[in-house]
């Protein structure tokens, strides 16, 4: 009898089983956007700026996500990111600004076309994170990442970002640095023109551990 011979999965298969697969593990502190595609080309700086909400089992979060990302060479760019969001009760037993997450931070980010419709890249990035509040906390966050993007529909692209690293506390903490710190976003980027993009994003919210979801857009020189 012959033996069956294990069929190759396509690299766009692959990639959407695995967007499957990080579904239920993603999380994240703040939306990631800056999808690993649709690329640059031509255009030299990108400034985008989006609103997110998150939703935990007693509380909730409204807060802004903004980026810049300048190219300094063939896939090749720096950024730098900031995020804020505000907390609130269900029982809504508190004011406005008494419980809000803060950061900030940046890094290099390389991507290149591994197929077609497939970008792959490698980052680097530091952050430092500061909450006030009840949940009180200062810390710095140093990540690796992996921005994969594939083109789900012409101008449409599907993303994720894998990223691990650890979380350092800067105050006293019971809890120590937080090893394995991941955030898995996954979105949707639809660039309509050449200097416009249009970004949807959800993923687990981990200060709430709950879900979040993010709209922004993008302007690119």
């Amino acid at each position: 009898m012959p033996v069956p011979v294990p069929v190759p999965v396509p690299a766009p298969r692959a990639f959407g089983a695995a967007l499957l697969v990080v579904t239920v593990a993603a999380c994240a502190s703040a939306p990631g956007f800056r999808p690993a595609a649709p690329e640059l080309g031509s255009a030299v700086v990108e400034a985008g700026v989006g609103p997110h909400v998150a939703f935990g089992r007693q509380d909730m979060a409204v807060g802004t996500s903004a980026w810049v990302t300048g190219q300094v060479s063939d896939g090749v760019s720096l950024f730098v990111r900031g995020s804020a969001a505000d907390f609130f009760s269900y029982q809504g037993d508190q004011q406005p600004l008494d419980d809000v997450l803060a950061s900030g931070g940046g890094g290099v980010r390389w991507t290149a076309r591994y197929l077609p419709h497939l970008v792959l890249g490698a980052e680097g990035s530091v952050e430092y994170e500061h909450r006030t509040g009840p949940n009180a906390e200062q810390i710095v966050i140093v990540t690796a990442g992996m921005p994969v993007a594939e083109e789900a529909a012409a101008g449409i692209w599907a993303y994720t970002n894998v990223q691990l690293g650890i979380a350092v506390p800067l105050v006293e903490d019971a809890r120590g640095p937080f090893f394995g710190y991941a955030e898995v976003p996954l979105g949707l980027a639809w660039q309509p023109t050449p200097w416009l993009v249009v970004l949807g994003e959800g993923g687990l919210f981990l200060p709430l551990a709950g879900g979040y979801g993010a709209v922004a857009v993008a302007f690119r020189l």
